[in-house]
């Protein structure tokens, strides 16, 4: 069964309604989404964090050993713009933060381990019914 069969199949089950234009096309996008991801998936993924509406933020705890890192945050589907500011324990130093528009990527060195703090903060959320689901991933680098 193909994309657009879809469609005639709803049209034919008498039990539920027939779907209007709006809800065919977000079941094409959806359908289309799904492939993309089966076509190229993405690498293994981070933890993922409460979820957040445009303009509000949010707190984690992440403890570090001394060493090289990469943090990498994103939305889901990349339905949002994800801001991260990255804090000692105290959550008063700010150590760096990043700000471009959409998914953050950081390279960063942690000179003493121990816990840091991380506010991840959301500008922009597109997601039609809700608030942006937020992952966070921190991979240790040679």
């Amino acid at each position: 069964m193909n994309i657009f069969n879809l469609f005639s199949l709803f049209d034919r089950i008498s039990v539920i309604p027939k779907p209007s234009y709006l809800l065919k096309i977000i079941l094409l996008i959806f359908t289309c989404l799904t492939v993309v991801e089966i076509l190229h998936p993405l690498e293994a993924r981070g933890e993922w964090f409460r979820s957040v509406y445009a303009g509000q933020s949010d707190w984690v705890k992440w403890n570090l050993a001394q060493g090289n890192y990469v943090l990498e945050a994103n939305t889901f589907l990349n339905l949002g713009d994800v801001d991260i500011e990255f804090y000692d324990y105290t959550g008063k130093n700010l150590l760096f933060k990043s700000n471009s528009s959409g998914n953050e990527t950081i390279s960063f060195t942690v000179n003493q381990g121990g816990t840091f703090l991380i506010k991840y903060s959301m500008p922009v959320c597109i997601n039609p019914w809700g608030a942006c689901a937020v992952e966070i991933n921190i991979k240790r680098t040679q």
